[in-house]
C-alpha cells in the first residue's frame, strides 16, 4: 500500500438524513464540506451558475463557501456527511473531485450501507462510524473523478460476467460471494443482476455450467460425478436435477445418446 500523502485526518462533524427539504431555507452556505447521497426521489442541484441532475445513488459535494440550491420532488430524500480537516482539499483534487465535477451517479449499492449506519449511530461509535462510511464512499473514486467501475453499467456487468466465466467451476461460487466482491448486499445484487441480465444470478450460473457440461461430455467425459466436479458441483444428484431441468434429459441418457 502506497505512504501517504498527507498527515492530518478528516474530522467529521455530521451525519443526517434530510427528508424535509422544502422546509430548509435557500439558497445553503455551509462553511465546511458535505458528501451527499439521494436515496428518494428526483432532483437539481444548482451551484455557481450551473445545474446538475439528482435521483436515487447520485453521490454530490459540496464546498466551504459555495452558495447552492436544490429544487427536488416532494419525496426527494437524501442523506449527508459534514467533514473537514487540512487534508480535504488534497484528497478531493487527488480524486478529482471540485466544484466543476461534483456529481456522481452509481452509488445506490450503498444506500442501504448508509442507512443502516445512519440507524445504528449513537453516542459511543458515531466518530469511527460516520468517518467509515465517508472514507468507504470516497474509495470509489479515482483520480478522473468518477466511480470507476460502476458510472458505467455496461463496463460492470462485463466486469461481473467476467468474473463468473473465470470462476464458473469453482464450488464456492454464490450470489452471496459475487456480491461481496462488487461491494453489493446481495438483495440489491440480486435485484440489479436480474434487470440487466435477463434472469437471476443462480439460474444463469447454471446454464453456464450446463453448457459446460456438455462440452465436456462431448470431448469424451463419460463419469456424471467427474462431470459435476468439474463443473463446480460438490453433489451429482443436485447436478443430474439441474442438468436435466436445462437440457431436458438426465446427463446418463444423453451420454447414453451419444454412443
Amino acid at each position: 500500500m502506497p505512504a501517504k500523502e498527507y498527515s492530518d485526518s478528516i474530522k467529521t462533524v455530521n451525519f443526517v438524513y434530510e427528508t424535509e427539504l422544502k422546509r430548509l431555507k435557500q439558497p445553503f452556505l455551509k462553511p465546511i464540506y458535505l458528501m451527499n447521497l439521494v436515496t428518494r426521489g428526483k432532483g437539481k442541484i444548482t451551484c455557481e451558475g450551473a445545474s446538475f441532475a439528482l435521483e436515487k445513488g447520485c453521490v454530490f459535494f459540496n464546498f466551504p463557501g459555495t452558495y447552492f440550491e436544490i429544487s427536488a420532488s416532494d419525496d426527494f430524500e437524501f442523506a449527508y456527511i459534514s467533514f473537514m480537516g487540512d487534508c480535504v482539499a488534497t484528497i478531493l483534487e487527488q480524486l478529482g473531485i471540485s466544484t466543476q465535477s461534483s456529481v456522481y451517479s452509481g452509488f445506490s449499492h450503498i444506500t442501504e450501507l448508509w442507512l443502516s449506519s445512519l440507524r445504528r449511530l449513537d453516542e459511543f461509535n458515531s466518530n469511527i462510524l460516520t468517518e467509515g462510511v465517508l472514507l468507504y464512499t470516497l474509495s470509489f473514486f479515482g483520480k478522473k473523478g468518477r466511480n470507476t467501475a460502476l458510472a458505467d453499467k455496461e463496463n460492470l456487468f462485463s466486469g461481473i460476467l467476467d468474473y463468473i466465466d473465470k470462476h464458473l467451476t469453482d464450488p464456492d461460487m454464490s450470489l452471496r460471494r459475487v456480491s461481496g466482491i462488487f461491494a453489493y448486499t446481495q438483495k440489491y445484487f440480486s435485484h440489479l443482476f436480474k434487470n440487466n441480465v435477463g434472469v437471476g444470478f443462480c439460474e444463469y450460473l447454471n446454464e453456464k455450467r450446463m453448457k459446460y457440461a456438455l462440452s465436456l461430455i462431448r470431448e469424451g467425459e463419460k463419469e456424471v460425478s467427474k462431470i459435476s466436479e468439474r463443473c463446480g458441483f460438490t453433489d451429482p444428484l443436485y447436478f443430474s436435477k439441474v442438468f436435466k431441468k436445462h437440457i431436458g434429459t438426465s446427463p446418463r441418457s444423453y451420454i447414453a445418446k451419444l454412443k
